[in-house]
C-alpha cells in the first residue's frame, strides 16, 4: 500500500496543471526540463531516422518510449546517449544547450544509458565495478584504499535498495542485481537522466519488482527515467507520462492516465489498420483455403502444434497452418513471435510440445529435424542468420540443396548453375549474374534469395520471421511478391510479424501476447477495435 501511495503522489505531482502549462512554453520549460530536445533530426544516407522531435524530460519523471521496430526509438536513444550525432536540431541540458560527440561526454554531462547487454566486468568485484575510474586511494594517492572501497559501494548499494557485498564478482550476481550495480555506477558520478533500454526483457517476475522498486527510488532522488519497453502493463504501472514514436517521428505524449492503452496501441501500428492489404496474400491464383469452412474439416493441417513451452516465454502454444494457407502470428515487438520461430525451426530449445507435418508425429530438436521435415525459415536477421554475405547467389540458393546436386560427394556445377537460374527467373532476383556476391545486392534482393534457397530446397511450408524489417517501401513489394509466388506454386506460409498490416494480408490471425495465443481469426471477420484490443 505504501508503494502504491508514493506512486499516485509522484503521478500528481508530475501530471498537475502547473506543470502542463510549463511544457507547453519551450522557453520556460528548458529553463526547468532535466533534458530537452528540440526539433531532432537523424538521416543517414536513404533513410529520414528522425524527424523532427521534440521532447522534454523532467526531475523525478519516469518517462516511456514507445514504438514498434523502425519507429526511431533507438536512434533517439543514441543521440541522448551520445552514440549519434544529431543532423539538425539541439540538446538542451537543465536549461544549458549542449552536444555530444560520444557516449562520454553524454555521462560527463550527466546521462547514462543502462542497455540489455551491461557495460560489466564479470570477473571484477561489485566495488570495483562501480569505482572503477575513481578508485579510492590512501594519502600518498598511490595505493587502492580497499576497505573504503568496498564501505562506500556497499553504502551505494544499500542506498538503493540492494544488500550485496561488495566483494563479489559481478559475474556471480543475478540480472537485477547486475543493473543495480550498473546504476550504483550512474548514481556514483551524479547521473541527472538514466535511460533504461529494455530493462525488464531478460528478468524472471521477482526481478522485475527490485527493478521497479530501484526505478521508484531514483525517481524519488528527483533522477529522471527514461523506460524503453514493449510491455505495456510495465509502462502503464511505472511510468508518468508516454510518448510514442512511429516512422521516425513523435506521435504524442501524454500521461499514463490521458493516453488509454488502445490509444496507444493505435499511435503505435497506425490508424489505418484495414486498406489495400487484406487479403493480399489469399489470392494470387491459387487455390483459396476457409478455415471455417466444409472444406477445411476434410483436409489434414501441413503443421500442428500443441502445448508448446520453452524455459523463458513460451506458454503452451497451439497452432495449425493448412494446406496453401497463410497464417500470420502478429503482436507487438518482445511479445513472443521471435522465440516461436526459433523452436519451430528447431534453432531454440523447448521444453514441451508436440509436431505434426501432415498429420504425422515428428520430432524438432534442431535445425536439420526441421528441413528434413519439410519446414524452411526465412529469419528476421537475413544476413547473420539467413545469408553467407561473401558468397555467390549461386552457392547462397543451392545451399540447403547440396544432396540433390552431388554426385558422389562432389557438387556438380551444371547442376547447381541450372537451381539458381531457375530461382532468379522465378523470383525476379535483381542480379548480374548467379556468381555475384550476396552482399552486394540490396535488401530485397537478398531477401528474396532467401526464399529461393528454401523453395529450391522443396520446403512445404516457410516459416516468415519479420521479412520486411529494414527495408524500403520497394523491397517490400518485392519480398510480397516472393511469399506470393511461393504461395501460388502451393506452398503454406506461417508468417510471424510485429506489422499488422503484414499479418492482416494472410488468410488467418492469431494474436501473440506475453508468450501466449489467442484464437485465430479469418481476414474477411477482422474488427479492428477487436484487433487493438487483443495486442495491448
Amino acid at each position: 500500500m505504501k508503494r502504491q501511495n508514493i506512486r499516485e503522489e509522484n503521478v500528481m505531482h508530475l501530471s498537475h496543471e502547473p506543470r502542463r502549462d510549463v511544457e507547453v512554453h519551450q522557453s520556460e520549460s528548458e529553463k526547468t526540463a532535466a533534458l530537452s530536445l528540440r526539433r531532432i533530426s537523424k538521416s543517414y544516407p536513404g533513410i529520414q531516422a528522425l524527424e523532427l522531435v521534440d521532447l522534454d524530460i523532467w526531475p523525478g519523471e519516469c518517462h516511456a518510449l514507445l514504438g514498434q521496430n523502425g519507429a526511431g526509438k533507438s536512434t533517439l536513444v543514441k543521440v541522448m546517449s551520445g552514440v549519434e550525432i544529431p543532423t539538425e536540431g539541439e540538446i538542451v541540458l537543465q536549461g544549458n544547450p549542449r552536444r555530444f560527440s560520444s557516449p562520454g561526454e553524454a555521462q560527463a554531462n550527466g546521462i547514462y544509458t543502462i542497455h540489455q547487454e551491461l557495460s560489466l566486468a564479470p570477473g571484477l568485484s561489485v566495488a570495483e565495478n562501480i569505482y572503477l575510474s575513481d578508485l579510492p586511494t590512501t594519502g600518498a594517492g598511490i595505493i587502492i584504499d580497499w576497505g573504503r572501497l568496498r564501505r562506500k559501494a556497499r553504502e551505494d548499494l544499500l542506498n538503493l535498495g540492494f544488500d550485496i557485498p561488495a566483494e563479489t564478482p559481478v559475474g556471480t550476481l543475478s540480472m537485477a542485481e547486475q543493473q543495480a550495480v550498473e546504476i550504483a555506477k550512474a548514481v556514483h558520478r551524479k547521473a541527472k537522466v538514466i535511460l533504461l533500454d529494455e530493462p525488464t526483457a531478460t528478468l524472471p517476475q521477482p526481478e522485475v519488482e527490485k527493478l521497479f522498486e530501484l526505478v521508484e527510488r531514483l525517481r524519488g532522488e528527483g533522477v529522471a527515467i527514461v523506460f524503453i519497453s514493449h510491455r505495456l502493463d510495465e509502462v502503464y504501472r511505472l511510468c508518468d507520462r508516454i510518448t510514442v514514436m512511429r516512422d521516425g517521428r513523435k506521435v504524442v505524449t501524454k500521461t499514463s492516465a490521458e493516453l488509454p492503452a488502445e490509444e496507444a496501441v493505435r499511435a503505435m501500428v497506425g490508424e489505418k489498420l484495414i486498406g489495400g492489404f487484406v487479403g493480399q496474400l489469399t489470392t494470387g491464383g491459387r487455390r483459396r483455403i476457409n478455415p471455417r469452412g466444409a472444406d477445411s474439416d476434410k483436409e489434414t493441417p501441413i503443421l500442428e502444434v500443441k502445448n508448446l513451452s520453452d524455459s523463458h516465454l513460451l506458454t503452451d502454444i497451439g497452432l495449425s497452418v493448412m494446406p496453401g494457407e497463410a497464417v500470420a502470428v502478429t503482436g507487438l515487438v518482445g511479445s513472443g513471435q521471435s522465440e516461436l520461430a526459433a523452436c519451430l525451426f528447431g534453432s531454440r530449445p523447448h521444453l514441451t510440445g508436440e509436431f505434426l507435418i501432415g498429420g504425422r508425429p515428428v520430432r524438432i530438436r534442431a535445425p536439420r529435424d526441421a528441413i528434413k521435415a519439410g519446414l524452411g525459415w526465412i529469419p528476421e536477421d537475413r544476413k547473420s542468420q539467413g545469408l553467407v554475405l561473401d558468397m555467390s547467389v549461386q552457392a547462397n540458393i543451392s545451399m540447403p540443396s547440396l544432396r540433390r546436386i552431388q554426385r558422389l560427394g562432389f557438387r556438380k556445377g551444371s547442376k547447381e548453375r541450372q537451381l539458381a537460374h531457375r530461382m532468379i527467373d522465378s523470383l525476379g532476383i535483381r542480379v548480374r549474374d548467379a556468381n555475384q556476391h550476396v552482399g552486394t545486392l540490396s535488401g530485397g534482393n537478398q531477401q528474396k534469395v532467401v526464399f529461393a534457397k528454401w523453395i529450391a530446397a522443396g520446403a512445404q511450408l516457410l516459416i516468415v520471421s519479420e521479412p520486411t524489417r529494414g527495408v524500403d517501401v520497394a523491397a517490400k513489394e518485392t519480398i510480397y511478391e516472393a511469399i506470393g509466388t511461393y504461395l501460388a506454386q502451393g506452398g503454406s506460409v506461417l508468417l510471424l510479424t510485429s506489422e499488422i498490416e503484414e499479418a492482416l494480408m494472410s488468410d488467418r490471425i492469431y494474436v501473440m501476447q506475453r508468450g501466449r495465443l489467442s484464437d485465430s481469426f479469418a481476414h474477411d471477420r477482422i474488427d479492428s477495435d477487436r484487433l487493438l484490443s487483443m495486442l495491448r
